[in-house]
């Protein structure tokens, strides 16, 4: 697989002006990532730590408009570097908030495997976020 077939892509439109999207979704990255034992130091020179271990660091800082994190995904291939793109555009009257993870195709390299990853990591997570249990939290 090649580093064009394998990003993970999310967007939403919340009716925030870029810069306080920007603002919000910084705060609440890093207050959700401390619930799960990983610190997102943010800023431009930021970076990404769990445990010991430096996950991903600031590559593009730009309040409002986008933010971007070089990404170590897998400590067994330490020289396989994943980028993370958050982009925060005007649209209907508000923010698309849009994030995505390019590069999988290196990490993970079986289509099966990779299928497996993204229907229990990323959709069952989506899904059970969105139900009534999780409203509110």
């Amino acid at each position: 697989m090649d580093d064009t077939t394998t990003t993970v892509r999310a967007s939403i439109d919340v009716g925030l002006e870029p810069a306080a999207a920007f603002a919000v979704f910084g705060e609440e990255l890093a207050a959700a990532l401390a619930v799960m034992g990983i610190r997102f130091e943010a800023g431009p020179r930021g970076h990404v730590t769990g445990g010991e271990v430096t996950v991903g660091r600031v590559v593009a800082w730009e309040p409002g408009a986008r933010m971007g994190l070089e990404w170590r995904a897998a400590d067994w291939q330490t020289d396989e570097v994943t980028r993370v793109e958050l982009r925060f555009e005007p649209a209907n009257g508000g923010t698309r908030v849009t994030a995505e993870h390019h590069g999988w195709g290196r990490v993970i390299g079986d289509a099966g495997e990779l299928t497996g990853w993204f229907a229990g990591q990323v959709v069952a997570p989506l899904l059970r976020a969105t139900t009534p249990a999780a409203f509110g939290d």
